[in-house]
């Protein structure tokens, strides 16, 4: 969520802006919602560090919490995005 976040500059992801699917009937969390509270996306960072992040327990940029969240997913060729 780091990455796609710190992408699409949501900055408003806090603990309190996660959703989960429960079933009614036995009241069981099925899982995460798909898609969460975006309404502060593509509002426009004032640098490309991007807002403080929310979810981190470090004192991150989002940028830095998105690079640190690539570390933690398997993709092969990753590359910095010059601006």
């Amino acid at each position: 969520m780091n990455i796609i976040d710190y992408l699409i500059e949501n900055t408003d992801r806090h603990w309190g802006n996660w959703g989960v699917w429960v079933d009614n009937s036995t009241n069981k969390i099925i899982g995460l919602h798909p898609l969460m509270d975006f309404n502060k996306a593509f509002t426009s960072y004032d640098t490309l560090e991007g807002a403080i992040c929310q979810t981190s327990t470090a004192r991150l940029s989002q940028k830095a919490a998105a690079i640190k969240a690539l570390t933690k997913v398997m993709i092969s060729d990753i590359r910095m995005i010059s601006n």
